[in-house]
């Protein structure tokens, strides 16, 4: 086996299709570099207007005038602050009062499931709270609102109830809202 190699050899001439090829890319870099200067005296306009405009001005005795956008950012930093606000009273509250009175309040025929409260104004009594159990019977269900009335809530209503079937045995969901006032945010009180 024989190898037949010519280092000596000259490349062979390019093609036309070579030179189309040069041609357009050659083209292309001259259209490209006449867009680039075309841009760059758009920008050059654009950035001269721009300080042209933004050009400190001599002040003047006018009143000064609040934007609708600098208005509209500050009612949402005053709702945010009126969020927070309302979250700081809720963390305030006497907690261990309430769940202190709700517990000796519970009987073998209520099951207190859930407690929710909110703030508005300033105090927890404004929103009442929502109280979710389980009671044995519907007599058990309605001495338990009587008991919360004793106890000292407020407002107290009974929201919903329904009979339902809980492993074999039937129970009454229901739902309560009771006012709750607070001594601590209400003032009658201290910690």
């Amino acid at each position: 086996m024989k190898f037949d190699l010519d280092l000596a050899r000259a490349s062979p001439r390019p093609t036309w299709f070579g030179w189309v090829l040069l041609l357009l890319g050659g083209l292309t870099v001259v259209i490209a570099g006449m867009r680039y200067e075309t841009e760059s005296v758009r920008l050059a306009e654009a950035e001269a207007m721009l300080k042209k405009y933004v050009q400190p001005t001599a002040p003047t005795n006018l009143p000064v005038v609040a934007s609708a956008a600098v208005r509209q950012r500050n009612k949402a930093v005053e709702a945010e602050d009126a969020l927070a606000l309302n979250a700081r009273r809720l963390l305030d509250a006497d907690w261990s009062y309430l769940l202190n009175t709700l517990e000796d309040l519970q009987s073998d025929d209520i099951a207190l499931i859930g407690v929710k409260a909110s703030v508005a104004g300033n105090q927890l009594r404004s929103d009442p709270l929502a109280l979710t159990g389980n009671a044995r019977s519907l007599g058990a269900m309605f001495a338990y609102a009587e008991s919360l009335q004793k106890a000292g809530f407020t407002r107290v209503a009974l929201d919903n109830h329904a009979l339902q079937d809980d492993a074999g045995e039937n129970v009454v969901r229901f739902s309560v809202q009771a006012g709750w006032d607070d001594p601590v945010t209400s003032g009658a009180g201290t910690r």
